[in-house]
């Protein structure tokens, strides 16, 4: 067996210890493949993998914050815009009263649930009403939920604190408070420039 002949300094690394098996021609190619594996590994790789976990992330936080932001915006039942009810309100929570106490989301939800719960026979007029309009019966007279529920009884574009308040007069309301408010900045605007040339003019004498 012929004696390690491993470059100087790698004399350890280029043999096995055993018997004193030369291997140090693979020396080389052992450092290189392993430089290349930790390159392609941990450094690429792992950077495409935590940039698409990143760039998930960013999508679903962004689609929170739109879900956020309609439902700050926008009633969940009816669809009327927050503008439409702050205009006709005069404390200026017409929008929070309306989804509080109006179309409370949870109120819709317990009413189903209450509906599902009360016998056929004690329904009223405008319950059985929407329970057909979620339910159907089988021939044995039993109650199957409808896999896609009619939700025309929801209003949809309507309020009753809106009613007698059409949309046109909402737009020709909030069109006159709009010009309204450019009158009163225009002449804020005139106003601070008649002082400013003043100011300037008390400066030069």
């Amino acid at each position: 067996v012929e004696p390690c002949s491993s470059p100087p300094g790698l004399e350890y690394m280029g043999c096995l210890g055993i018997g004193g098996i030369d291997v140090g021609p693979y020396i080389i190619l052992r450092i290189a493949y392993t430089t290349t594996f930790f390159i392609l590994v941990n450094t690429i790789l792992l950077n495409i993998i935590f940039g698409i976990i990143i760039d998930t992330f960013g999508e679903l936080r962004k689609q929170n914050q739109d879900m956020e932001e309609d439902l700050n915006l926008r009633c969940f039942i009816c669809g009327l815009e927050r503008y439409r009810f702050e205009i006709n309100s005069r404390d200026g929570l017409g929008f929070e009263q309306h989804v509080k106490k109006d179309h409370n989301i949870w109120d819709f939800l317990y009413f189903i649930v209450y509906l599902s719960q009360k016998s056929i026979d004690e329904h009223t007029g405008f319950e059985s009403y929407v329970f057909k309009k979620l339910n159907d019966l089988d021939e044995a007279g039993g109650v199957v939920r409808k896999h896609i529920p009619d939700v025309s009884w929801i209003p949809c574009k309507e309020a009753m604190v809106l009613k007698g308040r059409g949309g046109e007069e909402d737009e020709q309301s909030l069109a006159a408070r709009l010009v309204k408010l450019g009158k009163e900045i225009k002449s804020l605007a005139s106003c601070t420039q008649a002082h400013l040339q003043a100011l300037l003019f008390t400066a030069e004498s």
